[in-house]
């Protein structure tokens, strides 16, 4: 027999930031803790845009949510072994998504762009997987790849979406043509687009799932 008890206001239905009080009963009476720092969403950092050079993640926003909202196994007890809570950052960083390189042969001072970008991935244990279409009859949408199998709640992916398009990001596929002006005598361009990037971990730290939104509005090129 279990229950579980919650309090506070989170930023979306299922997710839950530091200040909140929470008792979990089990058979044996034992009282379980959070210990991690999580304080939600921080706006001030969110406003900010990462250094393109430093290769390295800003964290944006850091919550909880509870495993009847993760499905990694079909039976429960089997899944609060793995995980009671799982924590969820999101976090800021630019990802390359094209470069060239300059045998001798270009010396103009642009550069034609013209990739197509997808705007919404998936990667289930570091494996980029495509998502479920629909969600089953418990209102779980399943990521899955081989052996590998996830189950997230809707109202988490729904509110994952939900920040994501405040921030002007749209859904779907995009071809971006632009040109590029660059100086003379360039050997290398890297060309990078700006991503918010909700990763889901369990309390041990093991990395299961990375929902990545790219932000097409927002892309950079980088030359020397």
């Amino acid at each position: 027999m279990m229950l579980v008890i919650f309090m506070q206001n989170p930023l979306f239905l299922t997710v839950f930031p530091l200040r909140f009080k929470f008792t979990l009963f089990v058979e044996n009476k034992r009282v379980h803790h959070l210990q991690h720092n999580a304080r939600g969403l921080d706006d001030s950092i969110r406003s900010r845009l990462p250094e393109l050079d430093s290769g390295t993640s800003m964290i944006i926003g850091k919550w909880y949510t509870p495993f009847v909202f993760v499905k990694e196994s079909s039976m429960m007890r089997v899944q609060m072994e793995k995980s009671l809570f799982y924590i969820v950052t999101l976090e800021k960083l630019w990802e390359k998504i094209c470069s060239w390189e300059n045998d001798g042969s270009s010396k103009g001072d642009f550069m034609t762009l013209n990739v197509e970008i997808k705007r919404e991935i998936d990667f289930l244990f570091g494996v980029e997987v495509l998502r479920g279409s629909e969600m089953d009859n418990e209102g779980f949408v399943w990521f899955r790849y081989g052996g590998e199998k996830l189950g997230l709640s809707l109202a988490v992916l729904e509110g994952m979406r939900w920040l994501e398009e405040v921030e002007g990001w749209v859904d779907g596929v995009e071809r971006v043509e632009r040109m590029v002006e660059i100086g003379g005598g360039w050997r290398r361009i890297d060309c990078y687009v700006l991503v918010e990037r909700f990763a889901l971990r369990r309390m041990d730290g093991i990395l299961v799932l990375n929902c990545d939104f790219r932000h097409t509005h927002e892309i950079r090129t980088k030359w020397e």
